[in-house]
């Protein structure tokens, strides 16, 4: 018996091999199972890097989102497809990052008839490019054509439609029906608003979000008093979108810095996107115009725009200039700091920067350097002194160009020596005469300046006219100049009007005074 016994449980060599396998079996049938759709995202990695161009963490963050049994054939059928219909590489890889589902769609039965229907609606390639790029998802919204065909009346055109879309994505996949209809008739009857002044209000989701919570909000725009016909309600109503205790907590924060509950109160009602700052911005500009530049409580709250307006670009450099223009006891030095920091970028520079540039020569530098972000139309101007110089303008005329002409600043340094070398060397202008005349050194080489100089070459070698005074012809408007040297004179030289558009496109000309323009090129 006990040999029986162990005969059962110990088999002998040959018999164990088939125990074991059989034992086993089920357990590689399950690692089997386990690893094969591994193996198949793997490969949709491998797809994703080569064809379109992902990065290895980009590919296996978009496959993770796809599911585990797909098979690559159907990404590369949407990929095959997408191309097919004018979409490149890049193009295909902006969508699948942004949508990785869009892979596993059916080309026949989901694709190829919502592209139909977007064509139908009036979409050109191009538009459907850019919406599969900009949301992908409503590709995979059923209803997405009825969709459209609601909004486009309300918008009026593709291009507003996608201006929609970006201040709300959920534009194109919310029912319109139960939800969009309900809050567009709501807030037309309780706020007396139009519908292009809802839509110009979508990025708080008042059309698409829950119709309870849209009532929410309008309620308590309500308590702020601004009535609804106001222009201001919409801004009200925006802000009135975040959460109530976000907006308690700001109104407390600007009650600890000194104003009562009701001067609080008339500032959001005069300014109601104060309300779209945090709590920690609106304390800090206010501790620096109140502390820093010297303005009471009084008339900040009267002026609540101060408190809109951007500390490292805007209110910080300016009072610095401000702060200069005092010590060296110019006039505008005088001005008050809410006159110098509500004007527009350009005015300011214009009115308080350069026409001081003598009596301070790096105020611009001063301005420039206590702004976070550079004054982008005049970036460089400092480096177009140092050319001025190099091309051996004198000091007062270097002074007189910069302060007069601040557009200068736009040209880079092998622009302005090609210009400033034509107009000494072929021109005939000398220095002292640009340096009164700087407007000149801001117009384009190649489109007016060589083009209208060789008009004028090719009038006089013809006796047409008098001897033209090329400033005059440069300053004139594109119109103006067509009209004066082009049309009328187009019957007497053959070719004129071909030759100025040669001109302008750097196209080689085909007649009278070409080697006056290519010598000067």
């Amino acid at each position: 018996m006990p040999q029986l016994l162990r005969s059962k449980l110990f088999c002998t060599h040959h018999s164990a091999v088939p125990l074991q396998c059989t034992f086993l079996s089920p357990m590689v049938r399950l690692f089997s199972a386990l690893a094969s759709p591994l193996s198949k995202r793997e490969v949709l990695k491998q797809y994703l890097v080569k064809s379109c161009e992902f990065s290895p963490s980009e590919a296996t963050r978009a496959a993770k989102q796809i599911p585990c049994h797909t098979t690559v054939s159907k990404p590369k059928s949407v990929v095959a497809f997408l191309k097919q219909n004018g979409l490149d590489v890049a193009h295909i890889r902006t969508a699948v990052l942004r949508d990785p589902r869009l892979l596993v769609l059916d080309v026949e039965k989901t694709l190829k008839p919502t592209v139909n229907s977007l064509e139908r609606l009036g979409f050109s390639l191009s538009d459907i490019t850019r919406l599969l790029c900009v949301y992908p998802l409503a590709f995979r919204c059923s209803s997405l054509e009825q969709n459209i065909k609601f909004w486009m009346p309300i918008v009026g055109s593709v291009e507003k439609l996608f201006g929609l879309l970006k201040k709300d994505r959920f534009v194109l996949t919310t029912d319109p029906d139960k939800v969009v209809a309900p809050n567009l008739d709501f807030l037309q009857k309780k706020c007396g608003l139009s519908g292009s002044q809802i839509v110009k209000m979508s990025q708080s989701r008042l059309l698409t979000g829950n119709t309870e919570n849209v009532k929410e909000i309008i309620k308590r725009a309500m308590k702020f008093g601004i009535p609804s016909c106001s222009p201001l309600f919409k801004d009200i109503l925006l802000a009135s979108a975040q959460e109530p205790q976000k907006i308690k907590s700001k109104i407390k924060t600007l009650m600890t810095l000194g104003w009562s509950e009701s001067e609080v109160l008339s500032m959001i009602r005069k300014k109601p996107s104060l309300l779209r700052n945090s709590g920690k911005i609106l304390k800090i500009k206010a501790n620096f115009l109140i502390k820093d530049v010297g303005m009471d409580l009084a008339f900040v709250a009267r002026n609540p725009i101060l408190l809109m307006l951007s500390m490292n670009k805007r209110l910080v450099p300016r009072h610095h200039v401000l702060i200069k223009l005092k010590a060296a006891h110019l006039p505008d030095g005088k001005r008050s700091f809410y006159c110098i920091s509500t004007l527009s970028e350009q005015k300011f520079l214009d009115k308080f920067v350069f026409p001081n540039l003598g009596s301070i020569p790096d105020l611009y530098s001063t301005y420039t350097a206590n702004a976070v972000v550079k004054v982008p139309a005049k970036r460089g101007l400092n480096d177009q002194a140092e050319v001025l110089r190099a091309l051996e303008f004198s000091e007062s005329q270097v002074l007189d160009i910069i302060t007069k002409e601040s557009k200068l600043g736009t040209k880079c340094e092998e622009q302005m020596r090609a210009t400033v070398d034509f107009l000494i060397t072929h021109v005939g202008f000398d220095r002292s005469y640009i340096a009164n005349h700087p407007k000149i050194l801001t117009y384009s080489l190649k489109r007016r300046l060589i083009p209208r100089y060789y008009v004028t070459q090719c009038l006089e070698l013809k006796g047409l006219g008098r001897k033209y005074s090329i400033l005059n012809v440069m300053n004139l408007n594109d119109t103006d100049f067509m009209e004066q040297f082009i049309s009328s004179y187009e019957g007497i030289i053959p070719g004129l009007a071909e030759n100025y558009d040669s001109a302008r496109a750097g196209r080689p000309l085909k007649s009278l005074a070409e080697d006056v323009l290519q010598e000067a090129q």
